[in-house]
């Protein structure tokens, strides 16, 4: 179930913002490593669950900035300059969340 909750979020981001892009490849990085996003969770509900799970400091880390700089800019009232900072920062997070 919940890994249909990614693929929806996969669909979806193909033809939409590319915010919604970058967390659907999050969220399909993380489904490998065995952690699957709930449809309902939270990017925070999410990080809190993926650093229950992960062994090392860097790959939660890495998460927890990705999740909270998504939720920043998709949930806030960014402007164009911070959506093209964050998409960088987020595509930089995401080799480190591997």
């Amino acid at each position: 179930m919940a890994s249909r909750a990614c693929w929806r979020c996969w669909r979806q981001a193909r033809h939409g913002n590319p915010l919604d892009a970058l967390n659907a490849q999050f969220c399909r990085q993380q489904l490998r490593r065995g952690y699957s996003r709930a449809p309902h969770a939270s990017p925070q509900g999410y990080a809190a669950r993926l650093a229950a799970g992960q062994a090392t400091p860097e790959p939660h880390a890495a998460s927890a900035q990705f999740l909270a700089i998504y939720a920043a800019m998709q949930y806030g009232n960014a402007n164009p300059d911070e959506q093209l900072r964050a998409r960088r920062s987020l595509r930089r997070l995401l080799t480190q969340c591997r």
